[in-house]
């Protein structure tokens, strides 16, 4: 695990450089995107480097890690208004888990996710795996937590129950995480995700075992192995 601490634009910069490497690196990369918040400024400045380098997203494609059940594609919304949209990135390559009964083979067998980006929920739970998740879930549909409930329902307006999400194995599959913890409401979770015990109760704490996780904190975290 390597963690880096640092101001939000900071982590944000280098969460997009991270990103553009690894598009760089591999044009056809398989990225898996988290939505919300703690990654909004990092994909905008992955647009920008994008533009700046002259960098084609043609050949990568993109995987929702989770999308709830509403009256609208929250995340989808706002992984194309971030991300997608200021790319040239293609549509037929952005995928959501709502779409695809067998969200897991298809990743599969598109040669698995080079690069996941994760957020950290103040609860623990990364994507939508909520505490209590057996960590041998693939993707699957599930309840959301109370604090879940309230945290969305005072970012959009509506009042989600239920999505759709990669689950703790599926997350587990992919070449690097990248792991943004943004926000004061996260320093309770943090430590327990990052040094605690590796259980269910904490669904982020599985990441602990992950051989290519990196962390960017915007509040200051011991560095890690």
């Amino acid at each position: 695990m390597k963690v880096i601490s640092g101001s939000h634009d900071l982590i944000s910069h280098k969460a997009a450089a991270l990103m553009h490497g690894q598009l760089e690196s591999k044009p056809g990369s398989n990225f898996a995107f988290a939505w919300g918040q703690s990654p909004r400024l990092a994909y905008q400045y992955l647009a920008e480097l994008s533009m700046q380098e002259e960098t084609s997203f043609a050949e990568a494609r993109a995987f929702a890690i989770d999308e709830y059940l509403g009256l609208r594609r929250i995340g989808e919304e706002l992984l194309r208004k971030d991300l997608y949209d200021q790319t040239d990135l293609s549509r037929a390559a952005c995928f959501n888990p709502l779409d695809v009964d067998n969200y897991d083979g298809l990743i599969e067998d598109l040669g698995g996710i080079d690069l996941m980006v994760l957020g950290l929920g103040r609860n623990g739970h990364i994507a939508a795996c909520e505490p209590g998740t057996p960590f041998d879930r693939g993707t699957h549909l599930t309840a959301l937590a109370a604090s879940t409930i309230e945290d969305n329902f005072g970012k959009y307006g509506e009042r989600l129950l239920m999505a759709r999400t990669l689950g703790p194995a599926s997350i587990m599959k992919a070449a690097t995480v990248l792991l943004l913890i943004c926000g004061e409401q996260k320093q309770e979770a943090a430590p327990r995700a990052l040094y605690g015990a590796v259980t269910v109760d904490v669904p982020a704490s599985i990441l602990q075992t992950h051989e290519n996780l990196i962390v960017l904190a915007d509040f200051e975290l011991p560095p890690g192995g």
